[in-house]
């Protein structure tokens, strides 16, 4: 049920000067348009304890006899944590410090059903509440977005392939579909004529926003992508296709505040081992080719890759050679105006109720990491910015 007072209207307390004392004067000056992020959702719920691997931990080994990562074949990033072999190719970046762990994100009363903690997250709500507005849509106000339907921001987000666009709704962002090959819309519909009504405030709206997006849509023409000569280096396939577009798009000067992608799925309940094996080497390989590419064109500065999912797995292995639906987990960002590291705390397996990972660390934080010291705006009322990563 939704509360009385929604997340937007604690926003708008929040602008007023009662409001921004924990706001970095900056944050409320002038909004930075010259970047773009990048979303991937690691759709399914990622198991974290086996991306982020907590080798020197003996419980890690006892819970997961059959499932545990070998200290040997960990890549470590200090005493105690290492990352799946399969992220060998971020091993690079790591060590130019343009990778940022974000530890133990998670939320009170997490909720374990893939379609509601996804809410949570793509809302930014608390999991007893029912936000209508994604957190991005809702920290980018329309008086705050830079003009859409330009060449350089056609649209304000970019959904690459057949992810959802949950962040992106209920605002006044113009948001873009695109096919695998990201050279054209998916959605389709009839544009409305300039001054055609239908005295219908709420379907005029909605009109009038699709409309909008169709012709942003027309500015990313497949010509123009075309031109773009690429390196090889993507992996094969749905998701490493996706990247090299997004990469292509970047490269043709299209740059809106947000693409997003998804990965997955993650939800390894059973014969775990190869399936996450293969989608973290698709992630790792993808993102050194992107980084690789941009940082060429001199565009490696001005983009931020985040990851997310709607939850972690269980610290203890099923009886399937899997994991089931848990709680906290860790996530990247990743960039070239990243200051890498470990940040937040690794949630203590001896400390897991009913074997799950309790988190230390509120997603929303890692949010408002992005949006004050990305975007450079307000962040979601109420949680400090995860500190350290993006200044």
């Amino acid at each position: 049920m939704k509360t009385d007072l929604s997340r937007r209207d604690l926003l708008a307390l929040c602008l007023g000067a009662a409001g921004t004392a924990f706001l970095p004067r900056n944050a409320l000056a002038s909004p930075a348009w010259d970047r773009t992020l990048i979303m991937i959702e690691f759709n399914g719920g990622n198991d974290g304890l086996n991306t982020v691997v907590p080798y020197d931990e003996p419980l890690y080994a006892q819970l997961r006899p059959k499932l545990a990562i070998p200290r040997a074949k960990v890549l470590h990033l200090d005493h105690e944590l290492g990352l799946h072999p399969a992220l060998e190719p971020l091993m690079p970046l790591w060590k130019q410090n343009e990778v940022a762990v974000a530890l133990g994100l998670g939320y009170p009363k997490p909720n374990r059903s893939h379609f509601r903690s996804i809410e949570i997250w793509e809302s930014a709500s608390d999991s007893d509440a029912v936000e209508d507005q994604g957190w991005v849509a809702a920290l980018l106000p329309e008086a705050r977005l830079p003009k859409a339907g330009t060449p350089a921001i056609p649209a304000h987000a970019l959904v690459m392939g057949n992810g959802s666009s949950g962040p992106f709704e209920g605002g006044q962002l113009a948001v873009v579909t695109l096919d695998r090959k990201g050279q054209g819309p998916r959605q389709q519909g009839k544009e409305r004529k300039g001054g055609e009504s239908m005295d219908n405030p709420a379907l005029d709206h909605i009109l009038a926003v699709r409309t909008m997006n169709m012709r942003a849509a027309q500015q990313i023409v497949p010509e123009r992508l075309a031109q773009v000569k690429m390196q090889a280096g993507f992996p094969q396939g749905a998701f490493g296709s996706a990247m090299e577009n997004a990469a292509r798009l970047l490269l043709a000067g299209i740059m809106p505040p947000v693409i997003k992608l998804s990965l997955g799925s993650f939800d390894t309940h059973a014969n775990q081992l190869a399936t996450h094996e293969k989608l973290l080497g698709e992630f790792a390989q993808a993102l050194a080719a992107l980084r690789s590419a941009l940082d060429k064109a001199g565009l490696w500065d001005r983009v931020l890759v985040m990851t997310y999912s709607e939850f972690g797995r269980r610290a203890k292995e099923n009886a399937s050679q899997g994991t089931d639906h848990g709680t906290a987990a860790p996530h990247f960002l990743v960039g070239g105006q990243v200051k890498g590291g470990l940040y937040g705390a690794q949630p203590p397996l001896s400390q897991a109720k009913d074997n799950d990972l309790v988190f230390t660390t509120d997603f929303r934080s890692y949010y408002n990491a992005i949006a004050e010291h990305w975007w450079r705006v307000p962040g979601i009322p109420g949680f400090k910015p995860l500190s350290g990563p993006l200044g």
